[in-house]
């Protein structure tokens, strides 16, 4: 194992992966580690979108949530009143299934200003009904926004009890 990891290590280097740490255990017992490992937190940027779409099974599961829906239901109250008919009628169109697949074209890859979720519910989408894949941030935030309202709680709350005491995560926030 230490041969195949030195391999990988020179793989790193040589190919400039943008690798911030790595760790391998074995029973609980550090193996090898490579890079920066400390205790620090890192941003985990696009791996937050497979919590969202754990935390929506958990809930589709729970009966608290439904793919099929589409993100004007769960969200309606917190669009903003000068929303237009035209603007809630595209999110009425847009289901949540369409969002955790990013099949929503025209998102662009990260919200701008401080209040994400106005920026999000009112972004000029012009073909909502043609799917087609569109690599975005909104989508899952959206997601994570309207499971917040069906399950009444922080999405991090939610899944405490759910998924990261099972896994023995401490303080995932």
């Amino acid at each position: 194992m230490t041969e195949k990891f030195e391999e990988l290590v020179k793989s790193i280097e040589k190919n400039h992966w943008p690798v911030y740490g790595l760790e391998i255990r074995e029973n609980g017992k550090l193996m090898h580690s490579y890079g920066d490992t400390g205790e620090g937190r890192y941003p985990i940027y696009s791996a937050t979108k497979s919590f969202v779409s754990t935390a929506a099974g958990l809930a589709v599961e729970e009966g608290k949530f439904s793919v099929k829906e589409s993100v004007y239901d769960y969200l309606k109250s917190e669009g903003p009143a000068y929303a237009t008919s035209t603007q809630k009628e595209i999110l009425k169109k847009l289901t949540i299934e369409r969002l955790m697949t990013m099949s929503v074209k025209g998102y662009p890859f990260r919200p701008e200003g401080d209040d994400w979720l106005t920026y999000s519910l009112l972004y000029p989408l012009t073909d909502v009904e043609t799917p087609g894949f569109n690599y975005s941030n909104l989508p899952a935030y959206l997601v994570g926004v309207a499971l917040e309202k069906a399950t009444g709680e922080h999405l991090a709350e939610y899944l405490k009890p759910r998924l990261f005491e099972p896994l023995d995560v401490l303080e995932p926030v």
